[in-house]
């Protein structure tokens, strides 16, 4: 039987496998993959996977899309204090002291 915690341990292994591809450019975004034990499947050990529904927005070309919580980067601010801070404005979940830092998947490095 596989438990969420090996599960946990694979996604890790696997997300940090990949090397980062360089692009150029001065912004970036971080979203957030969230995963919780079910609250409706306690015995199966399912998990919930979170989404939000993108705004719509004429001048936004992902209006109205499906996506994981994200956004840009203010200032001086990390990855993980931007998905922290996002996750917390788009679906009012605070990350502050209960989450597990997997790694970064598809990482893109900004160069300049």
């Amino acid at each position: 039987i596989i438990t969420i915690i090996m599960l946990l341990d694979e996604l890790k292994k696997e997300i940090n496998k990949k090397p980062p591809t360089l692009i150029s450019g001065d912004k970036s975004a971080t979203v957030a993959l969230l995963l919780r034990r079910s609250t409706k499947n306690k015995e199966n050990g399912s998990l919930d996977i979170f989404f939000i529904v993108r705004a719509l927005n004429p001048k936004d070309r992902w209006s109205g899309q499906i996506a994981f919580p994200g956004g840009r980067g203010s200032s001086g601010e990390t990855e993980i204090e931007t998905a922290t801070r996002e996750c917390f404005e788009e679906l009012g979940i605070s990350l502050e002291n209960y989450f597990d830092y997997c790694g970064r998947c598809f990482e893109k490095i900004k160069t300049k």
